[in-house]
């Protein structure tokens, strides 16, 4: 038998990583995405195309790179979840 592990994303509370990033308008800036984008992350999934205060994976590497270059709480370990998959 095979046990395979994979990192599985968990969501992202958008609210609390916007504010650690110093704001809306920074966020936009260090994602390179506009300030409405950002809002969106905090929206309700349904709701003006809200993600349902949630940041998309693919901004996960910019989040961490410039949270560590600026010396940046970020609970890494929130990001990912391990699981088995048999």
């Amino acid at each position: 038998m095979v046990i395979y592990l994979k990192e599985v994303p968990m969501q992202l509370d958008a609210k609390t990583i916007i504010e650690k990033l110093g704001g809306i308008k920074k966020t936009s800036e260090i994602l390179g995405v506009s300030e409405t984008q950002v809002y969106r992350f905090t929206y309700s999934k349904g709701v003006n195309n809200g993600s349902g205060n949630t940041i998309p994976p693919k901004h996960w590497n910019n989040i961490l790179a410039h949270a560590k270059s600026n010396n940046i709480d970020i609970d890494t370990t929130g990001l990912f979840k391990m699981f088995h998959n048999g």
